[in-house]
């Protein structure tokens, strides 16, 4: 049966360790208000177990990458709503290489890789996806492959020549090729270009635990949907560069889960 928790524990993905006490706080204030609980967020350790204490229902809500949806989904959690950027619901990933270097993708053999997660939808997903579907092989084509926990950690590696190639998120293709990374590696985003983009996928998006009461999750959906109106709520869009967030469509993530599996 249905109970509503005394406290609402958020998770973030492990991205968001560094994230400032005061975004923070504003994040807690703004479900605090649309909940009226007491409201915890702290950043996960990995993505797997970000969504690993989702189902556990050791976390009350998370802020979930698009694999780690489907991942979800394929359990039975749906996804209640995902963020939009100007005014897409999906987005891609770049291959990056320093702006100086001279690589495509059919020069990485021997190549140092650094990517952020296994889990990491932007950081390595997909694309590791599209370099499968090109027939590399990213065991048997790059020297080594490093799993460094953040964008800002893998991108840094790069930049400072410990590593030649990583992965990031990018704009879906109707905005255009433009990496937006000023958030990430501040005053050094002019140094990283784009190799390769891969196919689009969903945005990311906000889950609950199984078994949240149905008065709780409309009023958290409500929240995120009305964002731009509540109290902090230009502030949490700020906190996930969301223009405005939607209801995400039923089974949305499905095509992702099943690309996830060829991978495995």
């Amino acid at each position: 049966m249905s109970q509503k928790p005394t406290v609402l524990r958020v998770a973030l993905p492990p991205s968001f360790a560094k994230l400032d006490p005061e975004r923070r706080k504003r994040l807690e204030q703004f479900l605090n208000f649309a909940t009226s609980l007491p409201v915890e967020v702290t950043a996960a350790p990995s993505y797997d177990a970000l969504a690993g204490s989702l189902l556990s229902g050791e976390t009350s809500l998370a802020w979930v990458p698009p694999f780690s949806c489907a991942r979800l989904e394929n359990a039975g959690i749906p996804v209640m709503v995902r963020a939009v950027r100007k005014g897409a619901a999906t987005y891609r990933a770049a291959l990056v290489c320093q702006a100086r270097a001279s690589i495509n993708v059919g020069q990485l053999r021997g190549l140092r890789a650094a990517w952020v997660d296994r889990e990491s939808t932007g950081g390595y997903l997909l694309v590791a996806g599209f370099l499968k579907g090109r027939g590399v092989e990213l065991d048997r084509t790059f020297g080594s492959q490093q799993f460094l926990g953040s964008y800002q950690a893998a991108l840094g590696a790069v930049i400072a020549g410990q590593a030649d190639v990583s992965s990031v998120y990018a704009p879906p293709s109707e905005v255009g090729s433009t990496l937006h990374l000023e958030d990430l590696v501040p005053d050094h985003q002019g140094q990283l270009k784009a190799i390769a983009f891969t196919d689009e996928a969903p945005n990311d998006g906000v889950a609950l635990a199984p078994f949240t009461p149905p008065s709780l999750v409309r009023a958290i959906e409500q929240a995120f949907v009305g964002a731009e109106e509540l109290p902090m709520g230009p502030d949490v869009l700020e906190l996930f560069q969301a223009d405005r967030f939607e209801v995400a469509p039923r089974n949305g993530y499905r095509a992702l889960y099943l690309a996830m599996r060829t991978l495995r």
